[in-house]
C-alpha cells in the first residue's frame, strides 16, 4: 500500500512552493525526505495533516487515516509531568487502567520510567524529545510525520534519541513520513529517501536506502556528488 499526493498546487503570493507535484509514500515504512532549508518540507506535512490548503491536487488513501505529529520543539504542555503528557493524547480512548498500563510501556521504551513524575522544565532536551516520540506513538496513529525532530541536537544527543525512535517504529511499525536537511539521519533510520529540489519544488532523486553499511556508504557517494551538482 501507498499513500500519496497527486498534482498538487501550492503558493505563497507569488512564491510557488509546489507546482503538479506528485510523490508516493511506502505504508508502514519510514519515508525520509531529504532537501535543503527553505524547499518547502514542512510545507508537505502540513499539507498532509490538513493545516495547510493547497490550491489544487489532491491525497490518496490518507482519508480516515490518524495523524501524530513530533515537531523540532516537543511541545509539551509545561503544567503536566511527564506521564500527564502522555496521558493527555490517551485519555479519551483508554479507561484509567489500561491507560496507565499503556504510558507506563511507553516511558519504558524511551528509558524514561524514573521520570514519569517530572515537569518538563526539569528535563534536558533530550529528554523531552523522547517525551515527545513516546507521546506520538502512543498514540493509536497511523501516520507519524516528522519535522526536524533531531536539528538541534549535537551528535551524541541525536545518536541516543535516534535509537529511541528506532526502538519505537521497530516494535511498531507505523507510516513515518521523516524531513530533514541531514543525509545522515536519512541514512540511518529510512527505508526510502526523496531528495527534494529547490521551489517550485521536484524529487530530483529517489532511493531506496539498504540495509547494509556497504550499500549506504554507495548511496551517501552519490548524494554527495549530486548535492556538488546542484
Amino acid at each position: 500500500m501507498k499513500l500519496e499526493l497527486n498534482h498538487i498546487y501550492k503558493k505563497y503570493g507569488d512564491l510557488e512552493i509546489f507546482h503538479d507535484f506528485s510523490i508516493s509514500f511506502q505504508a508502514n515504512k519510514i519515508n525520509c525526505v531529504l532537501g535543503p532549508s527553505g524547499c518547502g518540507k514542512t510545507t508537505l506535512l502540513n499539507i498532509i495533516n490538513n493545516t495547510t490548503s493547497v490550491e489544487g491536487g489532491q491525497k490518496k488513501d490518507f482519508d480516515g487515516l490518524r495523524i501524530s505529529f513530533v515537531f523540532q520543539d516537543p511541545r509539551l504542555l509545561p503544567w503536566k509531568t511527564v506521564r500527564e503528557n502522555i496521558e493527555f493524547v490517551l485519555k479519551d480512548r483508554l479507561v484509567k487502567e489500561g491507560l496507565q498500563t499503556k504510558v507506563e510501556e511507553y516511558l519504558d521504551l524511551v528509558q524514561l520510567k524514573d521520570f514519569g513524575n517530572y515537569y518538563p522544565m526539569k528535563l534536558s532536551g533530550g529528554m523531552k524529545q523522547r517525551v515527545s516520540l513516546a507521546r506520538a506513538f502512543s498514540y493509536e496513529s497511523d501516520v507519524i510525520l516528522m519535522d526536524e525532530p533531531f536539528k538541534a541536537m549535537d551528535y551524541k544527543l541525536k545518536a541516543s534519541v535516534m535509537e529511541q525512535f528506532m526502538r519505537l517504529w521497530e516494535k511498531d511499525k507505523r507510516t513515518v513520513i521523516f524531513v530533514t536537511h541531514d543525509t545522515e539521519e536519512a541514512l540511518q533510520i529510512g527505508n526510502q529517501l526523496f531528495m527534494l529540489s529547490y521551489p517550485p519544488v521536484k524529487i530530483e532523486n529517489q532511493f531506496e536506502i539498504p540495509g547494509e553499511v556497504k550499500g549506504k556508504d554507495e548511496l551517501r557517494g552519490i548524494i554527495k556528488n549530486l548535492n556538488s551538482r546542484g
